[in-house]
């Protein structure tokens, strides 16, 4: 006790670290501290060591059992204690009052950032007295006994090498240690050899008590500040996961590491563009200065490459740290998720335990997880945004969707949308856009590409659905907002390919024109050549020159064939501008341009068509041609008369001839050069189909209520008047 047997300035100390495992008197004797659990609340093994120990030296009087006895007692209190200051005076007062120590001391160590201290928590005295109630462990009994670990009994402190006694009225005195080096207990008296070696082992016995017990609730008071600091941490990261921003996340992420672990200095660095950049408030005095890291700087660097926490006890012996940077002595660098690493700081030795690790790592999985959060929905905000400019831009009808009960219902329409399919946003919001576009009949493969949709594929379909200006052929291309997996969100658009179909299917018929044309060509134009060439060789050989007149028919014949198929491959069923013609008139000009012979045209009517006028005469006359041909076989074309009269539905071309005879097969009848006669070229009723379909008719066939044949055409609604 520094003020009874204090530091003198003359004082002789061994140097600190200069311990022995053994507590000696002044007389050099060794002492071994007692062995003894005090935690448990009982004080039987300690009066039995007390009591060994005596039975070495001498026997035990009856006061010395006594104060054993009454130790016993005081132990129980003393390890019941839950706070340290009730623990040291209870300890004053228990030497006092059991042991018989008039004056007494509880000197305890504190480690400041200035080094070692020993401060008085307790004590008691017979006198009043005036001393230092805190001083360094350098020198002096109380020092001595601190750095050295071992008890001094001391019967004349004047004379002592190590006491220097605060008073000349403190004579000798007993100085033994708290724990391994958690303080020191003194009793001091006012007489020489005021104390025997029982009263060093009952002091022995009381310190280890008190040592036990301040070394519980110190280990209760860390747990306690633990579970606060991990409530308050707790906290605090509500806060962290609740940010909006990432500025926000870094400025909370470090008030709380300063705020709730206590941490005074620390450094958050998130990478961006290959660098450590700070991040959170200048928490760092230098950070400014420094600006971004390499990612190779030192164990930061580290950090972030193995992705391990380190802790650094003493900066100045890694070659890791940089401690000319802020002149730090020890730290915790843990790393933040992927992103960055996170460092703890402290200009002091060995400030950071295993303790405070975890405590940081718990923070920094926080602000990994909320930062990961705020870059998947930045993400989401990103592409959305960049969905939404292309779903206003987009010049093909689109929707965006969610799928609702299995059903896409509309969450947003473009314009085009709006144009196209007639259907107001206001009209479809919130409604199953199957429900307004998808036709009658084809439900089942609307609910097909539905599921097709939930799962998260991308689909692009052709199909038709129903528009303002009726039923078109679209292409649907659908985009789900999550691939390959339960999307319930996305964007169709929809792109109307009806021309491009009509091109599709006119390119293919007339590709199988094409081929057509190349059969007859090869087929039917080789005959009626090879018939003439025949004839004109027999005329050459006989010099019979009506073989020549067979030869003309052939290649008249020919030249019919070259006709048709131009007038197949150039025009097809191809209709340019249409007008109101009158049906009499054009009929008249068709007749004008057929050979018909001595056959009588009968014109009953006065309807008027909508058509294009120069392919509707190729049309009546290709009819009328074949009524000639077919209606008169054996050239007596005077009894032939063609009626053309008009029908409910349009108009009709028929004959009184010969009918079409039961070898005609109606269902090949408008087939490309299908044909009944040896010298017919079975292209001009092709012909009639083609230019009839150019115009939105149909052409049917059918033998005459009175005989003949009769061709009836049914033009659209509204076109024949």
């Amino acid at each position: 006790m520094t003020g009874n047997i204090g530091p003198g300035d003359d004082a002789t100390c061994p140097e600190p670290g200069e311990r022995t495992d053994e507590a000696t008197t002044d007389g050099g004797e060794p002492l071994s501290p007692p062995e003894h659990e005090a935690t448990d609340g009982s004080a039987s093994d300690a009066a039995a060591t007390a009591a060994e120990s005596e039975s070495s030296t001498e026997l035990p009087t009856e006061d010395d059992r006594s104060k054993i006895a009454r130790l016993h007692e005081m132990a129980t209190e003393i390890v019941a204690c839950r706070e340290e200051a009730e623990l040291f005076d209870l300890a004053v007062d228990t030497a006092k009052g059991v042991l018989d120590f008039d004056t007494t001391a509880v000197l305890i160590h504190e480690e400041r950032d200035d080094g070692d201290w020993l401060v008085q928590r307790a004590g008691t005295s017979a006198f009043p007295l005036d001393y230092e109630m805190e001083f360094r462990p350098t020198k002096g009994l109380a020092g001595e006994t601190f750095r050295t670990g071992e008890s001094f009994h001391i019967d004349d402190a004047e004379h002592h090498p190590v006491a220097q006694p605060a008073s000349d009225r403190f004579k000798s005195a007993i100085s033994v240690p708290i724990g391994d080096s958690d303080g020191v207990f003194q009793a001091i008296s006012t007489e020489y050899a005021g104390f025997d070696d029982r009263d060093v082992e009952l002091a022995e016995i009381l310190a280890s008590h008190v040592a036990e017990t301040l070394r519980r609730i110190r280990v209760e008071a860390r747990l306690r500040e633990r579970r606060e600091i991990v409530t308050r941490l707790h906290e605090g990261t509500l806060g962290i996961t609740s940010a909006d921003s990432e500025e926000t996340l870094f400025e909370r992420a470090v008030d709380t590491a300063e705020r709730i672990l206590d941490i005074d200095v620390c450094y958050l660095g998130i990478v961006e563009d290959g660098e450590f950049v700070p991040k959170g408030r200048p928490s760092w005095p230098i950070r400014e200065e420094i600006g971004p890291l390499p990612l190779e700087y030192g164990l930061m660097g580290e950090t972030y490459e193995t992705g391990e926490s380190t802790t650094i006890e003493d900066a100045a012996a890694d070659d890791r740290t940089h401690t000319e940077v802020g002149d730090f002595r020890s730290c915790i660098s843990v790393p933040v998720g992927e992103f960055g690493v996170f460092q703890a700081i402290s200009t002091t030795r060995d400030a950071y335990d295993e303790s405070d690790r975890e405590l940081v790592e718990l923070l920094a999985a926080h602000v990994a997880e909320s930062l990961a959060r705020l870059r998947a929905e930045q993400d989401v905000v990103e592409e959305h945004d960049r969905l939404s400019a292309l779903f206003a831009n987009v010049p093909d009808p689109a929707i965006r969707f969610e799928f609702v009960d299995d059903e896409p219902v509309v969450r947003d329409v473009n314009d085009a949308f709006e144009a196209v399919f007639g259907y107001e946003r206001a009209t479809v919001m919130g409604e199953s856009v199957d429900d307004y576009i998808v036709p009658p009949g084809f439900e089942d493969e609307g609910n097909a590409l539905n599921e097709a949709l939930l799962a998260g594929e991308t689909v692009q379909h052709v199909t038709k659905r129903e528009t303002a200006e009726g039923l078109r052929d679209v292409r649907i291309d659908v985009v789900p907002l999550q691939l390959g997996e339960h999307s319930p969100e996305g964007f169709a658009i929809y792109t109307d390919i009806t021309v491009q179909k009509r091109r599709e299917r006119e390119l293919r018929e007339q590709n199988e024109r094409l081929d057509r044309f190349a059969s007859v060509l090869s087929h039917d134009l080789r005959n009626p050549l090879s018939v003439a060439a025949g004839y004109i060789e027999q005329a050459r050989q006989t010099g019979d020159l009506s073989m020549l007149d067979e030869a003309e028919r052939g290649i008249d014949r020919s030249f019919d064939i070259v006709d048709d198929v131009l007038t197949l491959a150039r025009e097809g069923g191809e209709v340019t501008e249409t007008a109101p013609v009158d049906l009499s008139a054009v009929a008249s000009d068709a007749w004008a341009n057929v050979d018909t012979g001595a056959a009588t045209l009968d014109l009953p009517t006065t309807a008027t068509v909508e058509a294009d006028r120069s392919r509707f005469r190729q049309l009546l006359e290709n009819l009328f041609r074949n009524c000639v041909e077919h209606g008169a076989p054996d050239g007596d074309e005077q009894a032939l008369t063609i009626t053309v009269a008009d029908t409910p539905d349009g108009f009709a071309v028929a004959d009184d001839g010969c009918g079409f005879g039961d070898e005609v097969d109606f269902d090949r009848l408008f087939e490309f050069g299908y044909t009944t006669s040896h010298d017919g070229t079975g292209l001009g009723l092709s012909i009639v189909t083609e230019i009839a379909a150019g115009h939105g008719w149909s052409v049917t066939a059918e033998e005459g209520a009175a005989g003949g044949a009769r061709f009836d055409i049914r033009v659209e609604e509204g076109e024949a008047e």
